[in-house]
């Protein structure tokens, strides 16, 4: 009998169902795990735990559909996640999820709603484009002296908070909101 597996890999499990062409399930399964956030708004997960789960589901699936008849695998992914990897394929960062919130401010300035600033918005980061990031990482790992240290890949140019809400919106071709403090 022939079957196919179909896996999801979610924000809080990765579920496999096993079935054949007539609908009827051989094996389900499912493993779970935890989101983690450093900050307020953030939503991750740890790609090696994703990948890790995804493998078991998998396997339970076959073990419990049995191993002849596998005709097909099918993936199904936690909407708009993304995950940075390496020239060799391996995870580099977090997976930062579709929950994550980090956007929320630009995604407010395209609604053409008041973007809000907490405190007097002279806080400052360094902001750094992804290309200088990665450009960044590949000259480390191509480094042999580099092995076992610690860096920061970053900008020395402070921008703050508040300016970085008026770039956004001089950004935003239809805004017709201000920003205003909280």
């Amino acid at each position: 009998m022939q079957y196919v597996i179909g896996i999801d890999i979610g924000t809080t499990s990765t579920k496999a169902v096993a079935f054949t062409d007539a609908g009827e399930i051989l094996a389900t399964c499912h493993s779970g795990y935890s989101a983690f956030s450093d900050k307020a708004g953030w939503h991750e997960l740890d790609p090696i735990v994703l990948f890790d789960a995804t493998t078991r589901v998998l396997k339970q699936a076959v073990q419990g559909a049995g191993k002849e008849g596998l005709v097909g695998v099918c993936f199904s992914c936690a909407m708009h996640s993304l995950i940075a990897v390496d020239h060799t394929g391996e995870p580099i960062t977090p997976a930062m999820t579709w929950a994550d919130l980090r956007s929320q401010k630009v995604a407010q300035a395209l609604k053409g709603n008041p973007l809000t600033v907490y405190g007097d918005g002279q806080q400052s980061r360094c902001f750094l484009h992804v290309r200088d990031a990665v450009e960044g990482l590949i000259a480390l790992a191509e480094c042999s002296e580099a092995v076992g240290g610690v860096f920061n890949i970053g900008s020395q140019e402070e921008v703050t908070i508040f300016d970085l809400a008026c770039k956004v919106l001089a950004m935003v071709d239809n805004f017709k909101g201000e920003v205003r403090g909280a």
